[in-house]
């Protein structure tokens, strides 16, 4: 079971292979997201790189209070 995600969210420029599958330039701007999840031992149990075309792509990050809010190790 995950218990936290820890995420990176950037940009950069696409690579050639990536301008192929998301159908665009190479050099064109991406939105990046790294991923990592850990379960309730603190074991990574999850690892993402992700590239977004920005205009189909939103980001809507949780709103916590702070008894919500829990760091992984």
């Amino acid at each position: 079971m995950m218990r936290v995600a820890r995420q990176r969210i950037g940009a950069r420029g696409a690579t050639v292979d990536e301008g192929k599958l998301l159908r665009e330039r190479k050099g064109a701007p991406l939105l990046t997201m790294q991923r990592t999840a850990y379960d309730n031992a603190g074991r990574a149990v999850e690892y993402g790189r992700h590239a977004y075309r920005p205009d189909l792509y939103a980001f809507e990050p949780p709103s916590s209070t702070a008894e919500e809010v829990v760091t992984a190790p």
